[in-house]
């Protein structure tokens, strides 16, 4: 049979933002952008007041994110966040107010806010948004590897460096072992791999993880959904995580 040779990787805007602030208080918008200020950030801003003002904006302008308060006279921050997924479902919306409560902060999580910053602690904005943006980017490069790994007919999984846990599995390694891509995702390295004793393996990828190697090439024998043993020369290397901390 074969060996079939086998990548596993283990975990490891420019310019101005442009941001969409959903304000009916002037002072209000002004002392947002003096926190923004004050943190150093660079950025252009587009204040709205009301909602036919805001669904023209999302409808004709780019944004990086968008700032809102809960509550506006004829208009309410869950309705603008509605409005704002069907369009771009990625765009971070982070919820500025005084008059939200802890348990619709973590509905208006649950319903795809990125974050909420209280107007009596208008200090944490500049660091939501920068960690907003920073998740944003994380996730658009998370996403394009995606696609460049699934594209390709070599195996690839990815997993964690303690758990060992997968995280990510592209096409040929769902078509390698059988599994589907969610079944792989709740499994670890040893089942897929019944020669993998987590003590030896740590040895095995240590020097990866201290920056002695780059990579590591070995053969072993991975373990069909059906049973079956396959032979695999087993390509090892270390990337980072993107940074979203």
């Amino acid at each position: 049979m074969n060996k079939r040779r086998v990548s596993m990787n283990i975990e490891g805007k420019e310019g101005k933002l442009r941001i969409l602030m959903l304000e009916d208080n002037e002072a209000d918008i002004e002392l947002n952008k003096l926190e923004l200020k004050r943190a150093g950030l660079k950025f252009t801003s587009t204040d709205v007041m009301e909602k036919d003002d805001y669904l023209d904006a999302i409808n004709n302008q780019d944004f990086d994110i968008v700032l809102a308060d809960y509550s506006l006279p004829d208009y309410d921050g869950l309705s603008a966040l509605s409005e704002l997924r069907k369009k771009y479902p990625a765009i971070p919306f982070v919820f500025v107010s005084g008059k939200i409560g802890e348990e619709f902060a973590v509905q208006a999580l649950k319903n795809g806010a990125t974050d909420y910053v209280f107007k009596n602690k208008l200090n944490q904005l500049p660091h939501a948004v920068e960690r907003a943006i920073r998740e944003k980017k994380a996730e658009d490069e998370l996403r394009q590897l995606k696609t460049t790994l699934d594209a390709t007919l070599d195996c690839i999984f990815i997993f964690g460096t303690i758990s060992f846990r997968f995280f990510y599995v592209n096409h040929g390694a769902v078509s390698q072992v059988g599994y589907t891509r969610d079944e792989l995702l709740k499994m670890t390295l040893a089942d897929i791999m019944p020669e993998c004793d987590e003590n030896s393996f740590y040895k095995l990828i240590e020097p990866l993880l201290d920056g002695d190697k780059e990579t590591i090439l070995f053969e072993t024998t991975l373990c069909h959904k059906d049973g079956k043993m396959i032979p695999a020369e087993i390509f090892l290397q270390s990337v980072a995580p993107p940074d979203v901390s």
